[in-house]
């Protein structure tokens, strides 16, 4: 019987000046909310515990008297103990809610554009709903920025955990005292197996795109590219250059980019890419660089999507407002948001509760949102 397995983790101290009742009442109690007592009804008789645990009767029952008149137990007269689970779970909600009363959550983020006022946003909700304060650093893709930001919330005592976008050359210690949650951006200097991830899927995000655009007969299938050094990036230039490959050899058209936001130097580059190459379709790195993109094909009176179909990435909110109407892959900037901060609140509980936290690698499938340029 597993339960008579768990009861031998009991560990009673003789020499602790705690009455040995009290003892087993509070590791009982353990057991019940956090350890493999949670998911049975009945628990071991009497007998099993003085058996499993050499304890007196009167011990036993001391203890298991005084968790069924604290509600977490109750007896059925000639059947046993069983568990009370409508007041553990009364118990763990109301833990959690004391655990991180008056708790700050760390936010890390290069900024606030398209991309991560989204994923802000859903963290916000759910720290909203918990009653949780959100304190928010701006870094401006800045490394140093980065780095004192997180060693400075790491020495604030009110903050519980903190969420980053990291920066290429940040280093974290596996064995830090807060949980910490990666997004975005995976650098293979912090290793997944001492931290958790929650970042989209880049790669088949492009793949979905170029594949809708092939299945819609286009051969001649370009990719603006912005020289980033970031996971994201890299990922979406080795999709291109994979789908590419894949369709047919030596096929790749890519104009790499230096960007800037409105720059007029962009648009001569792409205006003769487009020129020289004469692509059908053009897949961009993300929304923005879809504007300079349109104003080279209006200065060459290339007509989108009739001449030149045109895909973005990120889902901007401005996205559906271009014109035409931006096609482009939505990455779930939300469900960024929304998972990294759950996933977040767990492992502060399982440490504040001396659970063993298990890092996870989640990682997100993207939506190609179809719209009127491509």
């Amino acid at each position: 019987m597993k339960s008579i397995d768990d009861l031998k983790k009991i560990k009673i101290e003789a020499d602790n000046p705690l009455p040995k009742y009290f003892q087993l009442k509070s590791q009982l109690i353990k057991l019940i909310i956090h350890g493999n007592f949670n998911n049975i009804e009945r628990l071991p008789s009497d007998n099993e515990m003085i058996s499993a645990l050499s304890l007196s009767r009167a011990t036993v029952r001391q203890a298991v008297a005084e968790l069924c008149k604290e509600g977490f137990l109750y007896r059925k007269v000639g059947k046993g103990t069983y568990v009370n689970h409508s007041k553990i779970k009364e118990q763990i909600e109301h833990k959690k809610k004391t655990d991180l009363e008056n708790s700050v959550i760390g936010l890390v983020i290069p900024n606030l554009n398209y991309f991560f006022a989204p994923v802000v946003s859903s963290i916000e909700n759910i720290c909203r709903t918990s009653e949780l304060d959100l304190n928010i650093r701006n870094t401006d893709y800045d490394y140093e920025t980065t780095r004192k930001t997180v060693a400075k919330m790491i020495k604030n005592p009110q903050i519980k955990g903190i969420i980053i976008r990291p920066e290429k050359g940040i280093t974290l210690p596996p064995d830090l005292s807060i949980p910490v949650v990666l997004i975005d951006n995976y650098l293979e200097n912090i290793k997944k197996e001492y931290f958790s991830y929650v970042i989209a899927n880049s790669f088949a995000g492009i793949h979905k795109a170029y594949n809708y655009l092939l299945k819609k007969g286009h051969q001649k299938i370009a990719y603006l590219h912005v020289d980033e050094d970031s996971f994201p990036s890299k990922e979406r230039l080795r999709a291109y250059n994979k789908a590419a490959a894949a369709y047919k050899a030596n096929n790749t058209f890519i104009c790499l980019l230096d960007f800037q936001e409105n720059s007029s130097e962009n648009v001569t580059v792409i205006r003769s890419f487009l020129e020289k190459y004469a692509p059908s379709a053009v897949i961009c790195m993300n929304d923005l660089l879809v504007y300079d993109c349109l104003e080279a094909c209006r200065l060459s009176s290339i007509k989108v999507p009739d001449d030149l179909a045109i895909i973005g990435y990120d889902n901007a909110d401005f996205a559906a407002r271009m014109h035409p109407p931006l096609t482009t892959v939505e990455p779930g900037k939300q469900k960024i948001g929304s998972h990294a901060i759950k996933l977040l609140l767990d492992e502060i509980e399982k440490k504040q509760n001396g659970i063993a936290i298990k890092p996870q690698y989640i990682e997100l499938e993207p939506e190609l949102i179809i719209r009127n340029s491509a």
